[in-house]
């Protein structure tokens, strides 16, 4: 999912299908614009913010970069 969850509006129902359809072990890369920098979309989300999103629906996330991306793993 490459710059677009900040634009989603009912992001807890993409989360919820996300969940729904990833596979135990599946994998899904999230890329978000940084919420410091100059260019991109006018609201952007902190790394944190997404994150809270997938915690509650137990997917496990580790970030791959310095920028803001984050890997997120369904199951053990």
């Amino acid at each position: 999912m490459s710059n677009v969850f900040h634009d989603i509006e009912d992001k807890e129902a993409v989360v919820k299908e996300v969940n729904r359809i990833l596979k135990p072990g599946g994998r899904l890369i999230i890329i978000e614009f940084k919420k410091d920098v100059m260019f991109g979309p006018p609201f952007k989300l902190r790394p944190e913010e997404v994150e809270q999103y997938f915690n509650k629906w137990g997917l496990y996330q580790r970030r791959l970069c310095r920028g803001f991306s984050l890997s997120l793993h369904a199951g053990p």
